[in-house]
């Protein structure tokens, strides 16, 4: 199973008789063997897929899996202001901006990156090169 260890920490601030305001976030997780999808051949006719963790051990399904873990760090932030304020009238403007790194890592030297890229779309139905009874 996967495990999630993650910290956040924020303020919270306004000026200016809550003209202004803004938010500042700070984040850090850090999921330990993440659960990721493998090929198999067996038992299914063709091909089929396996849930297993990265957690540096092996499996009867798909064998050995190195040690990994995925970490995401960043900060937000979010300052907005009061430009008009009147009895019939409220106009508010807010900017929000979001840094993010995130990083795969393994025990395995040569696992440089997450092995999990996947297709996401595909076309169905008859190719365009096929002839079409009338």
């Amino acid at each position: 199973m996967g495990t999630v260890q993650s910290i956040n920490a924020g303020i919270d601030f306004s000026i200016l008789n809550n003209r202004v305001w803004g938010t500042i976030d700070y984040f850090s997780k850090k999921t330990i063997n993440p659960i990721l999808d493998f090929t198999i051949t067996e038992p299914t006719a063709g091909t089929g897929t396996v849930y297993k963790n990265l957690n540096g051990k092996t499996s009867a399904t798909v064998g050995f899996t190195p040690k990994a873990w995925v970490t995401n760090k960043g900060a937000e932030i979010t300052l907005g202001a009061a430009i008009i304020e009147k009895k019939d009238l409220v106009w508010n403007i807010t900017a929000n901006a979001t840094f993010v790194k995130n990083k795969f890592e393994s025990d395995d030297a040569k696992l440089k990156a997450a092995p999990f890229l996947k297709n996401t779309g595909q076309l169905h139905g008859q190719g365009t090169s096929a002839l079409m009874p009338r």
